[in-house]
């Protein structure tokens, strides 16, 4: 069991056994078992960025991890790791680049019995690399699947910064003795913003969680979408797609009904009020 091995991974941090494990989940034999292997990947996650973002200072943290991880803590749990590098390598060294992550990823999860899934590695042009690696779940023992992304397609627009985060609630900070605390190379909140944006108006098939994500930071921060810096940047991502909007809304609200009840995803938005919100954002005229 990957508890087991946490002292490997990481030195300053106790192994954990499965009774303590459980019973920090608050397990029970009436607990849903999707819930807890969510909370689950969500710990796994956090591991490992502790390790990344000691080892790999050229990783910057973005996407939902980004938001999950530290703007805002109680947005969602974490589902996968995704990271930028900022780089003006031509397509040889991204290749070069990419399969080094690839071997050292696959090295550093090794110490946590953590494997990688070949037939899933996903390339795009070099730009792209996303890593599918897969864990048993200390609930019942099942095969899980953990993504990690690395994006070499677009550099960042706004510097990135380093951040604190935070261990896992698992453990108890008496018994950590780094104290708690990390720092992570991120991408600002603007353009993590942005890009959920982007992603919302343009993805051939929009996904819910970029839909909650922005109805959750409207209603719950004060983040000022009618910042001038902030809709530069959005206008620089939506024409990084041509500004072809997704249309047929109708249809995107049965797919993502279905995509629920699927992913058993326990996120409640009001899906009419954020695209009614996202919608000012379509009619918007750009200033080139």
């Amino acid at each position: 069991m990957y508890i087991n091995q946490i002292n490997n991974f990481l030195s300053s941090y106790e192994n954990i056994t499965k009774d303590e494990f459980l019973k920090a989940l608050q397990y029970s034999n009436n607990t849903n078992n999707s819930w807890l292997k969510r909370e689950e990947r969500d710990f796994l996650i956090t591991l490992i960025l502790i390790k990344f973002s000691e080892k790999y200072p050229d990783l910057i943290l973005k996407w939902w991890t980004n938001l999950n991880k530290i703007y805002f803590p109680k947005l969602r749990l974490a589902e996968n790791l995704s990271f930028s590098i900022n780089t003006d390598f031509w397509q040889t060294a991204r290749k070069k680049l990419l399969k080094e992550y690839e071997t050292n990823f696959i090295n550093d999860l090794a110490l946590l019995w953590i494997q990688l899934k070949d037939q899933r590695n996903k390339y795009d042009s070099y730009n792209l690399a996303k890593f599918a690696f897969e864990y048993n779940s200390i609930i019942d023992d099942s095969a899980q699947t953990l993504y990690l992304e690395i994006s070499l397609k677009y550099n960042l627009l706004w510097s990135a910064h380093k951040w604190e985060f935070y261990s896992p609630n698992i453990y108890n900070i008496n018994r950590d003795t780094s104290n708690g605390k990390h720092f992570v190379k991120c991408m600002s909140l603007n353009e993590t913003v942005a890009e959920k944006i982007r992603d919302a108006l343009t993805k051939k098939t929009p996904l819910y969680h970029d839909f909650y994500d922005i109805w959750y930071i409207k209603n719950n921060s004060g983040f000022d979408f009618e910042d001038i810096d902030f809709n530069k940047i959005l206008f620089i991502k939506l024409k990084q797609k041509d500004f072809k909007y997704t249309e047929n809304y109708d249809e995107f609200k049965k797919y993502i009904s279905s995509e629920i009840i699927v992913n058993n995803q326990n996120l409640d938005c009001n899906l009419d009020e954020i695209y009614e919100f996202l919608w000012k954002f379509k009619q918007k005229k750009w200033d080139n």
